[in-house]
């Protein structure tokens, strides 16, 4: 939930953790109330000696750091990305649909070629690629695929005015621009970008879902871990069986290649030699397997590589493992009616301060198994939130509160962001003298829209009004 614009005059880790722990004083929030922080992974965010993580840790020992886990995962696909043949692919899409965007003339006759289709088409102009968030690239990849007929058909006539006479015959082009053209027809010939494409659509389609579910407010530390794990796994299965996964990707680009280039169309693999520097060069008898080896296999091991370093191999993965056997549909699997395990225990020692009973918590969580275990197999809850429902704080008064803080901790800052969203729209030319306060104050309203239409109530009305009056003699 927002609560404030802060006015800072360096961005240090120093100056920003000194803000927020002042501003939580001057509200009488005690820090040492503070179970969780979550940022991005910047080093003035996340430095271990003076990032605004250990800058607030000093006033508040428990507050445990989350690198915020949509970031994480684009951080993932950016360092997978980094492979030569799919940067090209990626520049070459951002630069097409900038080809289009920057002059009225070409997209001109670029709606001529999608009006001159012979199926219907959703979209009409080309979508440039998000240049921060990679997991939204796959908008701007649907619709160039879409578009694709369409748009070799408008290449061509501007490289050649006669090779599509129904798009007409009179246009006129410069030099840059039939250059340009001539070089985006070359890459849609090129078989190294055609599955490329292929790849990068499907891998996106894939992590699409779990970027969605990953800023979602409802998000919890189990659940993100849950989320990112049949990610991992359904990877690791396409890995060991990269031959059949790859043919429906060699296929669906030949298929691509023939729409665009004629029947007479065959993707092919570059020259091989003995030795080989700027490029791949696996040992290789067809093109399939040459493709599948250098960009197929290479690109999910990269990806799979960073996930599992930025989130199996996390400390924050260490804490959702631990909170793992709260929930009653993973509990009744792992856990023993008569042991705390040990995972368990350590966040047990950590929040020891936070618990009313806390030696009564090996026998309130035998209690718990013991419920579930008679239950329904299918109606176990299995998530955090429905198992705080389920959790009666008379009966297991400690669990009850391991559930909150569980729930508490942060697992992604995307929510906190999205307030500079809304900034855009409150912050405008006409604003510009606008105090601090008052930009707050507009701010909470607006985000919190919703909230604020629930308080907007004849009785509350009369209430503020009377509020305001009593402020403002």
């Amino acid at each position: 939930m927002f609560l404030d614009f802060l006015d800072v005059e360096r961005i240090t880790g120093r100056v920003l953790g000194g803000a927020i722990l002042k501003w939580l004083r001057d509200h009488n929030i005690c820090p040492r109330d503070m179970r969780g922080q979550c940022y991005d992974g910047a080093s003035n965010m996340s430095g271990a000696r003076s990032g605004v993580k250990a800058v607030v840790q000093e006033a508040a020992p428990k507050a445990l750091y989350f690198h915020c886990a949509a970031h994480r995962l684009n951080l993932s696909i950016v360092v997978a990305c980094r492979i030569q043949e799919f940067k090209n692919t990626e520049s070459y899409i951002g630069e097409i649909s900038r080809f289009f965007s920057f002059s009225a003339k070409r997209q001109r006759l670029f709606d001529r070629a999608i009006e001159a289709s012979s199926h219907e088409l959703h979209a009409h102009k080309l979508k440039d690629s998000c240049r921060t968030r990679w997991v939204e690239r796959i908008d701007s990849y649907a619709v160039l695929l879409q578009l694709l007929p369409s748009l070799h058909k408008c290449l061509e006539a501007i490289v050649s005015r006669n090779a599509h006479p129904e798009l007409g015959t009179d246009w006129t082009w410069d030099g840059e621009s039939v250059n340009k053209a001539s070089g985006y027809l070359f890459q849609l010939e090129s078989s190294t970008f055609l599955i490329s494409f292929q790849i990068l659509l499907q891998f996106f389609q894939l992590l699409r879902e779990v970027t969605i579910k990953l800023q979602m407010r409802a998000t919890d530390v189990v659940y993100a871990l849950k989320t990112v794990k049949e990610v991992v796994s359904m990877l690791t299965s396409m890995r060991a069986s990269s031959t059949a996964e790859f043919h429906k990707l060699f296929l669906a680009a030949a298929k691509l290649g023939k729409l665009l280039n004629g029947n007479h169309f065959e993707l092919t693999m570059p020259r091989l030699s003995g030795r080989q520097s700027h490029r791949s060069n696996p040992p290789s008898t067809t093109a399939e397997e040459y493709y599948r080896i250098s960009l197929y296999n290479e690109f999910l091991s990269h990806v799979l590589a960073e996930l599992e370093q930025r989130f199996v191999n996390n400390p924050s993965h260490d804490i959702a493992i631990c909170l793992l056997y709260l929930v009653p549909s993973e509990c009744v699997q792992y856990s023993e009616e008569s042991d705390l395990p040990d995972e368990l225990n350590k966040v047990v020692d950590l929040f020891r301060g936070d618990l009313p009973y806390a030696a009564m918590v090996s026998i309130e969580y035998s209690s718990w198994v013991r419920k579930w275990k008679e239950s329904i197999p299918t109606s176990l809850p299995n998530t955090l939130a429905d198992g705080l429902k389920n959790c009666s704080e008379l009966a297991y008064p400690n669990l009850s509160i391991l559930f909150k803080l569980a729930l508490t901790l942060p697992i992604t800052s995307c929510e906190s962001e999205r307030s500079f969203s809304q900034l855009k729209l409150i912050k405008t030319a006409r604003r510009t003298t606008m105090d601090e306060e008052r930009l707050s104050s507009l701010a909470l309203m607006k985000i919190n829209r919703d909230r604020c239409n629930k308080l907007s109530t004849p009785e509350n009305m009369k209430k503020l009004v009377k509020k305001f009056a009593q402020l403002h003699p």
